[in-house]
């Protein structure tokens, strides 16, 4: 504890685990009843990253179910319920955004269908992720290029860096 001011305190503690999260109280000594002794609390939440980068977004366009199937790892985080998940597909370069028709919590796939958009088995797609920690107001989204060279039965889409 240090003082700064003649009314202000400032106290500094060193975090080290995922424990040491929760709710801090600054109280008075001087009153013994314990709720008017509270000054000041605050709540502790620890992300060692609000949002992280993903790993392994890959698509695979499937001809014969006429399915457009995306996945991607989101990595660990302390909190997940704080995500959240956007992800739309483009068909046609943009001009039309498709929202993935499921929506789930700390989502780390979609599937778009025939059902969802006529265009689902063109060649050429814009996927667009955005996660959100809701939280900490922090956003990062992630734009990957889909093209494919050859279509089979079952084609994997490549993506342009």
């Amino acid at each position: 504890m240090l003082v700064v001011e003649e009314r202000t305190l400032l106290f500094r503690k060193n975090i080290s685990r995922v424990e040491e999260e929760g709710t801090y109280l600054c109280r008075r000594l001087d009153v013994e009843d314990y709720l008017k002794s509270v000054v000041k609390s605050v709540s502790l939440v620890i992300e060692y990253e609000p949002v992280r980068d993903i790993t392994n977004f890959d698509c695979i366009l499937h001809e014969q179910r006429n399915e457009f199937y995306c996945s991607w790892n989101l990595g660990l985080y302390n909190h997940p319920a704080y995500l959240d998940i956007t992800v739309v597909m483009s068909p046609d370069n943009g001009s039309t955004l498709l929202r993935c028709p499921q929506k789930v919590k700390q989502q780390q796939n979609c599937t778009w269908t025939a059902k969802d958009d006529h265009a689902i088995l063109s060649t050429s797609k814009i996927v667009i992720l955005t996660i959100k920690n809701v939280e900490f107001d922090v956003e990062k989204t992630f734009i990957k290029d889909f093209s494919a060279q050859s279509m089979n039965l079952t084609a994997r889409i490549t993506s342009k860096k």
